[in-house]
């Protein structure tokens, strides 16, 4: 539970086994889901959204993904409604819910990766080095001009710890010597903004990484491509 994230985004939740469950803990004239089913939703707090879930199916039957961290904007959730409208499960009183029917998670969470690929980068433009990609694949037209802070050094740094890529391969995209989150963690918690380029740089591999995983990438990939788009600067 310690590896979801305090902060808001856009999460994905199934159940595993094949009993039928019910939504709401104790009541009966609800929606009943099994592993068959999935649900996506937006949360302020999504380790305490996950805990929400494990208090209701009990934490052995949840599977819980964070899909998009921080203010993911409200016109996502309606661009998802109407997606998924066919699947969408209707309540006792015929509200329609975020909870999907009749089509496989694995596939609902692919076609959710791939509409948040598609939203418009909102940073701050300015000037950092960069590489033209070689590809303009959803994964690979991240925006690499953009004005980084510490504060999201931290946030993907938690997001790729939590997802389990390696402190080896965290060491390969820092600019120095062995890396650990924690040095990561205690430095740049402590600082409030960036001297000259080479931590704007780590900042930049690191959120392309998380966004890349977001959208379905893999760390063995990802890594040797962001040295690629983020050279150090010379």
């Amino acid at each position: 539970m310690s590896n979801i994230p305090l902060e808001s985004g856009l999460y994905f939740v199934r159940l595993v086994g094949e009993e039928m469950a019910p939504v709401i803990k104790h009541r009966q004239n609800c929606i009943w889901v099994n592993s068959a089913n999935s649900k996506y939703g937006l949360s302020l707090n999504l380790r305490r959204r996950f805990s929400d879930y494990c208090g209701t199916f009990g934490k052995d039957r949840v599977r819980f993904d964070v899909v998009l961290l921080n203010e993911a904007p409200r016109v996502l959730e309606q661009k998802l409604d109407f997606h998924f409208r066919k699947y969408r499960m209707r309540s006792p009183s015929g509200r329609l819910n975020e909870w999907l029917e009749g089509i496989d998670p694995e596939d609902a969470l692919q076609e959710i990766r791939e509409i948040c690929s598609e939203l418009p980068d909102r940073s701050v433009v300015a000037t950092l080095p960069a590489k033209t990609p070689s590809s303009t694949s959803p994964m690979t037209m991240h925006k690499r001009e953009r004005v980084f802070t510490p504060d999201d050094i931290l946030k993907a740094a938690r997001y790729l710890d939590a997802h389990g890529m390696t402190e080896q391969a965290l060491t390969e995209i820092h600019h120095s010597k062995l890396q650990r989150y924690q040095d990561t963690y205690d430095y740049f918690s402590k600082i409030s903004s960036f001297r000259g380029t080479t931590n704007s740089i780590y900042a930049a591999r690191l959120d392309y990484i998380m966004r890349g995983h977001m959208s379905g990438g893999n760390f063995a990939d990802l890594v040797p491509q962001v040295l690629e788009q983020f050279p150090h600067s010379n």
